[in-house]
C-alpha cells in the first residue's frame, strides 16, 4: 500500500521531474543504524513505482518490490513495479540502463546511492522495517 504524492525541491536532474511514482510504504518506519543523523525521527520507507497508471494524491496501491537503492544517508528507495509493468520488469536489471542510472543520480544527489539490491533485499528491509499501524 502506497501514499503517492508530488515532491517540488528543485534537483538539478532531469530538470527537477520525478522519474517515477513516488509515495511510501504504509505501516513502515526506517531505523537504520548506518543513517548519518541518528537524532533525525525516522519516516516510512519510500518507494519508486514503476506504472503506466497516473495516480492521485493520496492514492492507495499494490506494488511488487523488484530492487531497493541504499543511500550514504541510510534513506534507502525501494524500487517496486505495479501489475501494468510486472510482465516486463521483473528485477532491477530489467529496467533500462539510462532510466536506471537516472533514478542513481536523481535519488542519490542529495546523499550518494552507495549501493542497489534485489528484491530479496528489498522485501527483507520492508519487513525488518514494519510497525504496527491500525491500517
Amino acid at each position: 500500500m502506497l501514499d503517492l504524492g508530488p515532491i517540488k525541491k528543485e534537483i538539478p536532474i532531469n530538470s527537477g521531474i520525478m522519474p517515477v511514482a513516488y509515495g511510501f510504504i504504509t505501516g513502515t518506519l526506517q531505523n537504520d543504524e548506518s543513517a548519518r543523523n541518528p537524532d533525525e525521527i525516522p519516516d516510512e520507507i519510500d518507494v519508486l513505482v514503476y506504472s503506466k497508471k497516473d495516480f492521485g494524491v493520496g492514492e492507495r496501491i499494490t506494488a511488487t518490490p523488484i530492487g531497493i537503492m541504499t543511500r550514504e544517508d541510510g534513506d534507502h528507495k525501494v524500487v517496486a513495479v505495479d501489475d501494468t509493468m510486472s510482465a516486463r520488469i521483473r528485477k532491477w536489471e530489467d529496467i533500462p540502463s539510462e532510466e536506471r542510472d537516472l533514478l542513481t543520480r536523481y535519488f542519490g544527489h542529495k546523499s550518494p546511492i552507495i549501493s542497489v539490491g534485489g528484491a530479496r533485499a528489498a522485501i527483507d528491509y520492508i519487513r525488518k522495517n514494519r510497525v504496527e499501524s491500525g491500517d
